[in-house]
């Protein structure tokens, strides 16, 4: 029994630069050997940090991947980096809004054009084609995997997905660990890595008194519970965040860390996120205001004090 051909369109994606890159090398090697290259491999990139187009880029695309290699046996291989339309979800069969007249396009839809290609011409060639995306959890850039182009290049071929966890979640397993040392060196790590992304920002804000909020909702379902309360009608159900809807081990962890502080420390936290919130948004009538990340920082800080002090006595 022969075989199955390998496939020879690939799509590479992930958070993972190291394995997005050697899963890239490994792909070329297994197409062309490295004195083979030259010639034959091509690279598309946008410009700058600009992702590309795919009606930009694909009369380029098809050109390289209907060209016949010069030595006989030989594939052309082209790698495509941060195709638009991958991340977003372009669909050429999605209907016109009812309310919102459809426009005529200009010219023919690049998606449908890659299809006819990819489903078409491209089958009847040895060529092959490499799709790497980078995806940036900070930028809010991932790849769709519902969106039409995606649906068809994993029809055609084959997918690989190499993602880390998310940097907020390891935040979230620090604070949720009383872990706050940690708490605070996956805090920097996460500022120095985005650097001046502006949407970081309310993300990094939003881990912290998130945790905060659910700390106080636990604490004062803790209470109730110790009076002899109902604690039910404490949380409504529309409340967000609810400790309600969290994980039982979740629930189980804050439960811990609120035995550990008083009302009057949860006060506190809850006083400095705000504060913290104030400092993001100044209203432009203040003489000095202080870094809000180092703000948002003390919070932390102070609790590994208070827990220094505790181990001391």
């Amino acid at each position: 029994m022969a075989a199955a051909a390998q496939p020879r369109l690939h799509i590479i994606y992930g958070n993972d630069e190291v394995k997005l890159n050697d899963a890239r090398t490994t792909l070329v090697a297994k197409f062309l050997a490295p004195e083979d290259r030259a010639g034959n491999l091509t690279e598309m990139r946008g410009p700058g940090n600009h992702p590309f187009k795919l009606e930009k880029m694909l009369p380029e695309l098809t050109a390289e991947l209907g060209t016949i290699s010069l030595l006989p046996g030989l594939p052309r291989v082209v790698v495509v980096y941060n195709l638009s339309e991958l991340y977003g979800s372009t669909s050429y069969r999605k209907p016109a809004s009812a309310s919102t007249p459809a426009k005529k396009k200009s010219g023919a839809d690049p998606i449908k054009a890659a299809e006819d290609f990819f489903l078409g011409q491209f089958q009847e060639s040895e060529n092959a084609v490499i799709f790497v995306c980078e995806e940036d959890e900070d930028k809010n850039k991932a790849v769709d995997e519902n969106g039409a182009l995606f649906r068809l290049f994993t029809r055609v071929g084959a997918r690989q997905c190499f993602r880390e966890k998310p940097i907020v979640r390891d935040l979230e397993d620090e604070l949720y660990a009383a872990n706050w040392i940690g708490a605070i060196e996956m805090l920097r790590r996460w500022r120095d890595r985005a650097g001046s992304e502006s949407t970081v920002r309310m993300k990094q804000y939003r881990a912290i008194s998130q945790f905060v909020e659910l700390l106080l909702q636990t604490k004062c379902v803790l209470a109730a519970q110790e009076n002899g309360r109902p604690p039910g009608d404490l949380i409504p159900a529309s409340m967000f965040p609810s400790i309600n809807r969290f994980p039982e081990n979740r629930r189980r962890q804050l439960q811990k860390i609120a035995k550990m502080y008083s009302f009057e420390d949860i006060r506190r936290m809850v006083e400095s996120i705000h504060c913290v919130q104030r400092l993001m948004y100044p209203t432009g009538e203040e003489t000095f205001v202080p870094d809000w990340f180092e703000a948002l920082e003390q919070i932390l800080s102070e609790r590994a004090a208070g827990v220094a002090s505790l181990s001391e006595a």
